[in-house]
Order: structure tokens, then C-alpha cells, then sequence
């Protein structure tokens, strides 16, 4: 499943937040103890626990993750409010992983997203929220067209902290002037910070990274695009994300376009295990 720690403050329906609880408390007399519960989506589908990242268990009782088990890889992605590009960021990154490769895999890789000038608790602006794609019509689609307008109405925008860039593996930025901020705020993340455009390019031509070997995740991919980074010229303008916000929704779609094509390609330097 997507960890999303922000959930819990993200208010969920209070019918939905009783029905985990019952959830949880019979798994927990059942089972012992598992991860926390999360609040999320009444519907049943593999699609709707992840995509959400609001449920533990599926309509058949499974357990899909355990909290208490560390994710193998932490990303935290940053931009200027958290309400446009960093969230976008977020969302697809997520998608992305869980259909590639699935809920088990998914479940590795800890995503998350904050603004360093944020006001805490915005909802993602209703452009981005259709630029990178509203729930399908199709009756078929519609659990996971469901746990989208989950995911989007739980979502509440947060502030970078130093312990959330501490806690992260890599950490992608929407500009280099973010960047420069990041690493203003904790010098020591000046390797593992990068702007979502840059990395993607450094790692277009990098040997994919084996999530099950002996070196951890963000340390590996860290290290071939330090790689990388000596046989390419310094990066300019073309590694930032233009700033949608006052713009009509098409510079919005054009933002969604370039980070769903980024993300692809971090995904694609990526061998799970």
C-alpha cells in the first residue's frame, strides 16, 4: 500500500472512520497486532486500499501492509504552497508505482509532498486535481475513480520541515531555487536533493537499481546519478516546473504531462525486487 502519513489529519468522514475501526479491532482480536488502521473508501478493491493509501485490509480480510515494517525508499517532494505541482507530483508518483508493479512492491516506497511555503491544511487546487486526471466514468473503473476522490479530498497541503527532508531518502523539487532552499534548511541533503526534472534526466541512461540488493534504495540511485552527473553538463532553466498558479488549466495539464513523464522515467531506473 502508498504510506501516506498525513492521513490521519486529513479529517475523513466520520461513518468511514467508524467502519475501520470495527475493521481494525476484529483483525487485532484475530490476527494480534498489525499496522494502525487507516480511514478510507467504504467500496472493496485491491485499487481502492492503494491508490488511497487509506486502508490496510481488503474486502477478503488481507492484511495489505504492516507500518511497523520501514519503507525501503522515502521521497518527499517539494514545491512553493504544496497545493499544485508537489501534490501532482505526489499523486502521480503513486499511481504510477502501483501500476507497475503492484500492491506488495508499492507498499516499499514511502511518498509524500509539503510546501516550503506552505499554509498548512489547503486543499490541492481543483486545477491540479483535474490535470492529472479525474475518476473514470466506465462503471469497471469507478473503485478506483472512487479512491482518487478519496485520496484528493483527504489531501490537505503541509509545511517542509527539517525532519521531513532528514527522513527522506530523495528529496525532488519542483525548481532549483527549491532546491537550493532545501539544502538552506539541512545542508547535509545537498546529495540526495534534486530537482524531479534533473534526476529524470540523469537517470534516463543509468543502470537500473535492483530494490532487493544489498544497498539501500535511495543510496544506489543516488550514487548512479552521481555517476551520471559527470558525463552531463550542469543543468538550467529546462530542469524547473513552471509555476501553473494564475495560469489557465492547459499550463496546469502541460505541469502534469512533464512530472507524469519524469516520474516515469525515476520508475524506469527502478528494478523491483
Amino acid at each position: 500500500m502508498w504510506h501516506l502519513d498525513r492521513t490521519a489529519h486529513r479529517h475523513p468522514p466520520p461513518h468511514l472512520e467508524q467502519e475501520t475501526r470495527r475493521s481494525f479491532a476484529n483483525r487485532v482480536g484475530n490476527q494480534g497486532p498489525e499496522s494502525k488502521a487507516r480511514p478510507g473508501p467504504a467500496h472493496g478493491s485491491a485499487a481502492v486500499s492503494h491508490i488511497g493509501g487509506l486502508r490496510t485490509a481488503g474486502p477478503d480480510g488481507e492484511t495489505l501492509t504492516k507500518q511497523d515494517a520501514p519503507p525501503s525508499l522515502r521521497v518527499l517532494l517539494v514545491c512553493t504552497a504544496n497545493i499544485c505541482r508537489s501534490p501532482m507530483a505526489e499523486f502521480l508518483m503513486k499511481q504510477a508505482v502501483l501500476e507497475r508493479w503492484g500492491r506488495r512492491t508499492a507498499g516499499q516506497i514511502l511518498v509524500r509532498s509539503a510546501g516550503l511555503h506552505a499554509r498548512e491544511g489547503v486543499s490541492i487546487h481543483p486545477f491540479a486535481r483535474t490535470a492529472v486526471g479525474e475518476p473514470p466514468d466506465r462503471e469497471d473503473d469507478r473503485p478506483l475513480g472512487d479512491a482518487r476522490t478519496q485520496w484528493f479530498e483527504n489531501f490537505r497541503s503541509q509545511r517542509v520541515t527539517a525532519e521531513l527532508i532528514t527522513d527522506s531518502d530523495l528529496i525532488l523539487t519542483a525548481t532549483r531555487d527549491h532546491r537550493s532552499e532545501v539544502v538552506g534548511l539541512v545542508p547535509s541533503a545537498l546529495r540526495r536533493s534534486f530537482t524531479i526534472r534533473q534526476i529524470a534526466s540523469l537517470l534516463v541512461s543509468a543502470e537500473p537499481v535492483d530494490m532487493s540488493g544489498p544497498t539501500a534504495i535511495g543510496t544506489a540511485i543516488i550514487e548512479r546519478v552521481q555517476r551520471a552527473r559527470a558525463h552531463i553538463p550542469p543543468g538550467g532553466p529546462d530542469d524547473d516546473l513552471v509555476d501553473p498558479i494564475g495560469h489557465p488549466i492547459e499550463v496546469f495539464q502541460s505541469c502534469a504531462s512533464i512530472i507524469r513523464r519524469s516520474v516515469d522515467s525515476i520508475l524506469e531506473a527502478l528494478r523491483p525486487s
